[in-house]
């Protein structure tokens, strides 16, 4: 992966430690990347003017290269971007990535996230509408005793149900890139067709 540029020091309080690591003021290391991303979503809108999105991405993900993980969905993902579209209305195209390479792709976004992604760290757990508790997997309702194969199935992580993280077959530079040839309306947010998918 290529150096981060220091168009993220342009994002107020962030620096840089003895190690070339950017980080936020306070963030405790070994604690995921979650904190960057709610750190990022809590900022003005004007705060990410000028940064790079590509560098953006890359800083808030794990991974190498070619395989990556961010710490939101899809939905939380596509909304961080359309952040950083609100400070940069109408960026030049090396607002997004500076990789050449990446310049142009016959891969769209429904393509990209439909095909070469997928999502981890989450489990699933059975939901008594009923009486709104959830329960592991085979395990029935002790309220009320409806079997488990007939409670709702709720997929989930520690931040909550319907949270798990995104992973993809690519850098944020390449996302960026998709991004910048991709109409914000034709962004969707979930390309999968059911929650199993997801899982």
């Amino acid at each position: 992966m290529p150096a981060l540029s220091t168009s993220l020091l342009k994002i107020p309080g962030l620096t840089i430690d003895q190690l070339g690591n950017v980080n936020f003021p306070g963030e405790i290391l070994g604690k995921g990347l979650r904190p960057r991303h709610d750190f990022v979503m809590a900022l003005p809108n004007t705060s990410l003017k000028d940064v790079m999105l590509g560098d953006l991405l890359d800083w808030l993900r794990w991974g190498s290269g070619n395989t990556v993980m961010w710490e939101c969905t899809l939905p939380e993902l596509k909304t961080l971007i359309e952040k950083w579209e609100d400070s940069n209305p109408d960026p030049p195209p090396e607002r997004y990535t500076t990789f050449r390479s990446q310049a142009q792709s016959t891969t769209s976004w429904v393509e990209f996230w439909t095909k070469y992604s997928a999502s981890q760290y989450a489990y699933r757990r059975r939901k008594c509408p009923e009486h709104n508790i959830q329960l592991r997997e085979y395990n029935d309702c002790p309220k009320c005793y409806k079997p488990w194969y007939d409670l709702d199935k709720v997929y989930g992580n520690r931040r909550g149900e319907w949270q798990y993280n995104l992973v993809a077959k690519a850098d944020g530079h390449f996302v960026a890139r998709l991004v910048a040839q991709t109409p914000r309306q034709e962004r969707i947010g979930s390309p999968l067709s059911s929650p199993d998918q997801l899982f």
